[in-house]
């Protein structure tokens, strides 16, 4: 039993990468039903990214539009008119870029869309085949996806850093010019 129970609790060696995996058919019926389990959530979910990108698009083509119906507005009798051109400048600004921001973030999307399309297709390959090979090429598939997202991770944490750097600074600049400017009364 204390034998048992010691080599339960031992470390276990680590698995070298080197060492080949003999070939052959090797999954068993259980991995092939949790891939059918799967695949229709894979398609689902990038059905719903399918729709969410072009949403976003969508709305990038309206903030970029609407900001240029403010420019125009701001010429002559229109709702704008009541304000000052600088307002109007800066708020068609601030659209455009949050358009333009809102056309860049389905670029994002579209290798997430792409691999779950791809580990889906070759999930339904084996299930109708049973080769290895379909299996090699989901599990490749979804490597590149999370490979992906990683990566995404990484430079979206990169981002933030630089945000909030960027706002420390910001903020400690207005508050220098607002100690000048208060000295200076």
């Amino acid at each position: 039993m204390s034998d048992q129970l010691n080599s339960s609790l031992s470390p276990q060696p680590a698995v070298n990468p080197l060492v080949k995996v003999p070939e052959g058919e090797k999954y068993t019926t259980l991995m092939v039903q949790h891939l059918r389990n799967t695949r229709p959530w894979v398609l689902f979910l990038g059905i719903v990214m399918i729709v969410v990108a072009s949403f976003m698009a969508i709305a990038g083509l309206v903030m970029i539009g609407s900001a240029a119906c403010m420019g125009m507005g701001s010429l002559g009798n229109s709702s704008f008119s009541s304000y000052s051109s600088g307002d109007v400048t800066t708020s068609a600004t601030m659209l455009v870029i949050m358009g333009f921001v809102y056309l860049a973030l389905p670029a994002v999307y579209i290798p997430l869309i792409v691999f779950m399309f791809r580990y889906a297709s070759s999930m339904k390959a084996l299930l109708t085949k049973g080769k290895t090979a379909d299996l090699e090429n989901a599990l490749g598939h979804q490597k590149s996806y999370w490979k992906y997202i990683g990566v995404l991770t990484i430079a979206l944490l990169g981002v933030a850093v630089l945000v909030i750097i960027g706002s420390i600074i910001v903020g400690v600049v207005l508050a220098m010019n607002n100690m000048n400017t208060f000295h200076m009364r």
